[in-house]
């Protein structure tokens, strides 16, 4: 993994649980989900209320007095559900499934979340990398304009020529300039995106040096097996389990559904005599069956639906199992092509460092120009920025082959190269 190279990109990756904008906005998924099976939950459990009123009444009846009375009534009720053929059970695993599916996609965005982080971090080596190399072209095209003018009042140089080693020091110059701007923007959308409120360097250390210097001889191991990692795969295996659960609540739309109820009311009835009426308290406690004998045949089609969408997922996981496990052995070829890219790379590196070092001999000798010089000098620098990103590119896929293993994307556990 990269940050076994970079100590500061490590803490970046272990800070990123609690300092990412994104991964606390994907947090609050696993809330809402918590909070659904609550609500899930309370279904299969009592429910109780009270009610209580208060009213007046007047009576005004032929051949009688006039009567004016103050009434107070008040009751109670409480209902379980007893016996409902799995339903509610079901809905409630069903909650409990969208639990472990929000709690999966926070593990597989924190994987996306780290992956795009190394990734940012590692092109703002590079950016540094290359704005090193830029100003020390820029000190040696200095040089070289303070000796073309010494060439020039010594009459060895024309004006063109010292014209031509003024127009390499600005364009360095704008290079620089350039770069800079750029790099500018891109820490800025990295403190943004890891919401890191640290000071960062972004720097080459020395056992990066070495490792790309050393690459040949230091490659990193790559597994050839394992089991296969994916967030999409968790998310199928999740909403099939779901849809299992959908076809137990379709089912139990038509059978009866057994309900404990309980009650305690007040009214008022006449007295035996019906010369005067009475209050009354009640007790009502008893079981309620409910049973929808025909419902428009919609829990067939909720149970069909459910069937159907399952059948759907499970094509689709044995499909992205496939993409999976290929995908898989694409990394690992292209693996390969990289590592002989890099190669490649530290060859022609070492052969345009040795041409730089005759150029500077030929210079002395004035058998080329201080632009041909610099121009070896620039090659040069090219061929080193390319050896170190081709390095980048080869540890970032690296990175994302483990991570497809398995590998915990904010714990590395490899030991990095001596």
């Amino acid at each position: 993994m990269p940050e076994e190279f970079f100590p500061e990109l490590r803490k970046v990756l272990a800070d990123l649980a609690e300092t990412s904008p994104l991964l606390r906005i994907e947090r609050e998924r696993e809330n809402e989900a918590l909070a659904r099976k609550v609500v899930s939950d309370g279904r299969r459990g009592w429910k109780a209320g009270i009610s209580i009123n208060s009213y007046s009444l007047s009576e005004n009846r032929a051949g009688g007095s006039f009567d004016h009375r103050y009434r107070f009534l008040a009751s109670a009720h409480a209902k379980r559900p007893l016996y409902d053929w799995g339903a509610l059970e079901a809905e409630s695993r069903i909650a409990e499934l969208g639990v472990l599916e929000s709690r999966s996609s926070l593990v597989e965005i924190r994987r996306q979340v780290a992956t795009h982080t190394r990734n940012s971090y590692l092109d703002l080596v590079l950016s540094g990398y290359a704005l090193e190399l830029a100003e020390d072209s820029l000190t040696l095209a200095k040089e070289n304009e303070s000796t073309a003018k010494r060439k020039r009042d010594l009459g060895l140089l024309t004006e063109v020529d010292l014209a031509e080693t003024k127009i390499a020091s600005l364009r360095q110059g704008i290079r620089i300039f350039e770069l800079e701007r750029d790099r500018r923007a891109a820490k800025q959308m990295f403190a943004h995106e890891t919401g890191s409120k640290e000071t960062l360097g972004f720097e080459v250390p020395d056992n990066f040096r070495s490792f790309v210097s050393k690459f040949v001889q230091d490659r990193p191991r790559v597994p050839e097996s394992g089991t296969l990692h994916s967030g999409l795969l968790e998310s199928l295996d999740h909403a099939i389990a779901v849809e299992n659960e959908k076809v137990i609540v379709a089912e139990a739309i038509r059978k009866p559904r057994v309900n404990l109820v309980g009650s305690i009311f007040q009214d008022q009835v006449d007295a035996l005599d019906s010369s005067q009426t009475q209050d009354r308290t009640n007790l009502v406690l008893g079981l309620q069956v409910q049973w929808d004998v025909f419902d428009g045949r919609e829990s067939e089609g909720r149970k069909s639906e459910a069937l159907s969408r399952k059948r759907r997922l499970e094509m689709q996981k044995t499909y992205e199992k496939k993409n999976l496990t290929l995908y898989r052995n694409k990394l690992r070829a292209d693996l390969e092509t990289r590592a002989e890219l890099v190669q490649s790379r530290q060859e022609l590196a070492a052969i345009s460092s040795e041409k730089f070092e005759k150029s500077r001999i030929e210079l002395d000798q004035n058998r080329i120009t201080m632009e041909d010089f610099f121009a070896y000098r620039l090659e040069m620098d090219q061929s080193r920025l390319d050896l170190m990103r081709a390095v980048v590119d080869y540890i970032s896929l690296l990175g994302e082959y483990l991570v497809l293993h398995g590998e915990d994307a904010l714990s590395p556990t490899t030991t990095p190269p001596k």
